[in-house]
């Protein structure tokens, strides 16, 4: 599982690429993500996302993926802990597959 460091009230903006057996071009595949509290023992907290990320995709084909939530929505996110997020995946065909979840450990600011 990946660990990715941020410090709510910048643009929370990620990149990377998304790898799925039998899978060589995401062309027409959707994107999806939200970001959740972590409970002490791991797990999502129930009820609303903290926020709905918007995914893009930078290359289709290769799979190359960036995700975006501005500074504005992180600035409401908590101060110390950490967060959960994956990506929902959905083919032109309907199925659907997550990655695998990361975890966003959030570090104090240290310039105002």
């Amino acid at each position: 599982m990946e660990r990715i460091n941020f410090k709510p009230g910048g643009d929370f903006d990620w990149s990377g690429d998304i790898t799925l057996e039998g899978v060589s071009d995401f062309t027409g595949y959707t994107v999806a993500s939200e970001i959740r509290v972590r409970d002490s023992q791991g797990n999502p907290v129930a009820g609303a996302p903290l926020s709905t990320a918007t995914v893009t995709w930078l290359d289709a084909a290769a799979g190359i993926f960036r995700l975006l939530v501005p500074g504005a929505s992180t600035e409401s996110w908590p101060s110390s802990g950490k967060l959960l997020i994956d990506i929902k995946i959905t083919s032109p065909g309907g199925g659907i597959v997550y990655s695998d979840t990361a975890t966003i450990v959030i570090t104090p600011k240290v310039t105002a």
